[in-house]
């Protein structure tokens, strides 16, 4: 054997006189290396023009092969040699993306190589062919080079025909924010990013020429110029309907469409406004699954959850309600958010959140919640303005309560300033909400915008068990036939006509109720929305309402109460009232603080009881209004 660590290491002397023989050898090599690439050049340039073409054509030809050889730049022109497809230009690709995303062919500049495969790649990524040939190349696909004449006058017709020109690649979309493409992140999970005037500059740029006609001694003279500044600017800007089409998410596994049936062909879908990006086949979901169908699909979807320890059988129709959630979530207008709560840490609760993330398509990043709003904002609208599948907001303390979170839930859209521009963009909720928490409670309204998976593992160090296996791992590998395992489930109670188990609908979640809450039910007989009645027991909003109100009652019944006697009884510190109202106004108890407290919960049934205002000519207060049952 060869003792590598008896090689010593160059001196600089050394290094500059190795890199002065590489670069002597290269030189001398390089007359050949011309002449070896012309002639390929020249070869190729005949057989892609073919046998009868003119000089003019062989010319022509020549170009697209040396944009080739020289900047791996392939032209619409251009024909490759796909294994399944048999010969396709370059153009014909681009025009049916999905039909030709993934194909595979030898290397497009030797494809007498075939022992070295490439790869076709159109879609969540700019055109390009993958070669693994001399340690691997990318080669661009480029639609065919267009002209557009500058001139004075033509600004509409200029910003039309760079609109047109961008539309053909396919691969822009525009949201109410603006244009955007496409793009994924390093974890390969698909992204929305806005796209500026500099990045839609040097896609126009690759594919058009821009040129002015000069007058020069009686004649006129072609001058070429760069992509002009105000058309496309112009088009960043607009907010009427430019030609690109709307994105209102990207999914990367097969969903249900509004009306029941399967989006599964990767590619854009006009009718639901989702881009479906896959590198796999897609994976066939039964229109009518059989009863053992949708027992092998219950056991595939909750089968990495069996060995968590749900505190009641609700936590695990909820953890199942949340799995159904996140594989439609896109197509639902609004969507409740999912707590998971547990008495101690260890107990498995940001697993079960990464979980559904990686279901929903995500990667199952966790995050922490800002405390500030302003913070709190800008991380809700810059994760709605990229498109993400899910948000976790881990280990949460104390009660979770948010105006924002309330309206971004109940609300099938979002608005709000662009973070680092001075424009307002409109972007669809259409996201996975998801917190994690020990002993996490939902406060204030978010008690019935959220559904909790509850966890009690019943020892003492949870973290110190030994399972099996990882069930994020597990999800990771098995993501698409669980996504699979949830749409049978779902096509399932489509299939039986979506009978109405219950007649009421989740308020502000009306489409998800009719969708995933009835198909829980169909399927065990439990009702998820139990969990949101549980919210409003355990909301430290209502346990104080119920406090005062009963200390209320003990005092006063239903009798009218005067603000001046209030003042008498709150100032006693060892009355029951003013006990309850230190717990509802920890801040201090005045007789201004108790009024405003009063004023916002004025109306709120608890208990069979509501407090309502009254005032006279003499007085103003307030007393306990008794609600028929």
């Amino acid at each position: 054997m060869f003792d590598t660590s008896s090689v010593q290491a160059l001196s600089d002397k050394e290094e500059n006189k190795y890199r002065h023989l590489i670069e002597r050898a290269k030189k001398a090599a390089e007359p050949d290396a011309v002449r070896v690439r012309e002639k390929y050049i020249e070869e190729k340039a005949r057989e892609l023009a073919g046998p009868d073409a003119s000089e003019e054509q062989i010319k022509k030809a020549e170009s697209t092969i040396r944009l080739a050889a020289e900047q791996k730049v392939l032209k619409g022109d251009f024909v490759l040699y796909l294994d399944n497809h048999g010969p396709v230009t370059v153009e014909t690709i681009l025009a049916d993306k999905p039909k030709y995303h993934g194909a595979t062919l030898s290397d497009p500049l030797e494809p007498d190589s075939g022992r070295n495969k490439a790869k076709v790649f159109l879609i969540g990524t700019r055109p390009n062919v993958n070669s693994f040939l001399h340690g691997g190349r990318v080669l661009q696909l480029r639609t065919q080079t267009r002209s557009v004449l500058l001139a004075q006058g033509r600004f509409h017709e200029i910003t039309e025909e760079i609109e047109d020109i961008l539309a053909a690649q396919l691969d822009l979309f525009r949201t109410d924010a603006g244009p955007v493409l496409v793009d994924t992140n390093d974890a390969g999970i698909p992204r929305i990013q806005l796209a500026n005037v500099e990045t839609l500059t040097a896609r126009v740029a690759a594919t058009t020429s821009f040129f002015e006609m000069k007058k020069e001694g009686g004649e006129f003279k072609k001058i070429e110029k760069d992509p002009p500044h105000r058309p496309i600017q112009n088009l960043t800007k607009r907010k009427d309907k430019i030609g690109f089409p709307p994105l209102k998410g990207i999914v990367s596994a097969p969903t249900l469409r509004p009306d029941g049936t399967i989006f599964q062909t990767p590619g854009y879908d006009q009718d639901t406004g989702l881009l479906y990006l896959t590198d796999e086949p897609p994976p066939l979901v039964p229109l009518n699954p059989t009863k053992e169908q949708l027992r092998a699909a219950r056991k595939a979807l909750m089968g990495p959850f069996s060995k968590f320890n749900y505190r009641t059988r609700m936590d695990a129709w909820v953890m199942l309600s949340a799995l159904l959630t996140a594989t439609v979530r896109r197509i639902l207008p609004t969507a409740p958010g999912f707590i998971y709560s547990a008495t101690v840490a260890g107990s498995g609760k940001t697993k079960l959140a990464q979980c559904v993330d990686i279901i929903a398509g995500g990667q199952g990043a966790t995050h922490a919640l800002p405390t500030e709003t302003e913070e709190l904002r800008k991380a809700v609208m810059s994760s709605l303005l990229e498109g993400v599948p899910g948000i976790i907001f881990d280990n949460v303390t104390g009660h979770l309560r948010s105006d924002l979170l309330c309206a971004v839930l109940s609300s099938p859209v979002h608005s709000d300033r662009i973070l680092g521009a001075s424009q307002t963009a409109t972007v669809p909720t259409n996201v996975m909400f998801l917190f994690t928490g020990n002993n996490l409670d939902p406060a204030g309204d978010l008690s019935r915008r959220t559904l909790k998976v509850n966890l009690d593992p019943k020892c003492e160090a949870p973290w110190k068990r030994e399972f099996a296996f990882d069930p994020v791992e597990v999800v990771r590998r098995d993501r698409v036939k669980m996504v699979v395992a949830a749409l049978t489930l779902l096509r399932g109670y489509i299939a039986d006509g979506q009978p109405r188990l219950v007649k009421s609908h989740t308020g502000s979640f009306e489409q998800w109720s009719k969708l995933v809450r009835q198909c829980v039910i169909w399927l065990h007989g439990e009702d998820p929305e139990l969990a949101m009645h549980d919210n409003h027991e355990s909301d430290p909003d209502t346990e104080a309402l119920r406090s005062v109100t009963q200390a209320w009652y003990d005092l006063f019944g239903t009798k009218k109460v005067s603000n001046k006697q209030l003042s008498t009884y709150i100032a006693d510190n060892a009355c029951a009232l003013r006990i309850a109202f230190n717990d509802a106004l920890p801040h201090g108890v005045t007789i201004n603080k108790v009024a405003h407290w009063m004023k916002y919960r004025r109306g709120r049934v608890v208990d069979g009881y509501r407090f309502e205002k009254y005032k006279s000519s003499d007085e103003r207060g307030w007393f306990l209004e008794e609600m028929p049952e």
